[in-house]
């Protein structure tokens, strides 16, 4: 049984292989605050990755970004167990190099991607799964992006078009995608042919990945009691 009594629940790193996943359940807590009313009752699963059976509403997690990102969340592993202040402050140099910038509680990735072709793939990637019975199907079917795109109006526009081209050319489709980015969320309704995007700014998306961290150091507390 481990204790997770000393992790810093705040500053420290989270424990690796945890029972709930870090970014599923920041999810569930975008979703909770973004919509209440559609998103209040949905519980952690798998394939989807939330679900709120009593709707029949099946939500998938994916992350949409480019390969530099993987190397700041490596170098951001580091820094956060990294003792010796010397090493730290060149972990944040490097990161700084990489266009990322570190707060209290979390590094935010780089803006400013000027295209949804990742976005764009991640989604057509999901409704092959859909549409082979990777997930199961419900009566309603959304997904759910993390990306680091900063779109204006004409992109969202297109991205619109583009996923409704791209869900017309299969049996089961998601009705909402739903793209969160640093300082928006955007939201793509394709049973309604439209868009609307809603400000999230970094004070409360700090809060809402505390929200998430707590949970996820509860679980493990509790599993492991």
């Amino acid at each position: 049984m481990r204790d997770y009594n000393g992790v810093d629940l705040r500053n420290g790193i989270l424990p690796s292989h945890t029972k709930i996943d870090i970014w599923e359940e920041y999810a569930r807590q975008v979703l909770l605050w973004f919509e209440p009313s559609t998103y209040s009752s949905l519980v952690l699963a798998d394939k989807p990755d939330l679900v709120d059976t009593f709707s029949s509403l099946g939500v998938e997690v994916t992350r949409s970004f480019p390969e530099g990102s993987e190397e700041i969340n490596a170098v951001y592993t580091r820094y956060c167990i990294e003792a010796d202040p010397k090493r730290r402050k060149r972990f944040l140099e490097r990161l700084s190099q990489l266009g990322a910038q570190v707060n209290k509680y979390m590094c935010l990735h780089p803006t400013g991607r000027d295209d949804f072709s990742l976005i764009l793939s991640s989604h057509e990637k999901k409704l092959l799964l859909l549409n082979q019975k990777g997930y199961k199907v419900f009566d309603h079917n959304h997904l759910f992006i993390m990306s680091d795109i900063l779109a204006n109006e004409a992109m969202l526009k297109d991205a619109l078009l583009r996923f409704g081209k791209t869900a017309a050319g299969y049996e089961v489709s998601f009705e909402r995608v739903i793209v969160v980015v640093p300082g928006y969320v955007y939201e793509f309704n394709l049973c309604e042919n439209s868009y609307s995007f809603v400000e999230l700014n970094n004070s409360k998306q700090c809060e809402l990945a505390m929200k998430a961290r707590e949970s996820v150091l509860e679980a493990e507390q509790i599993s492991n009691r």
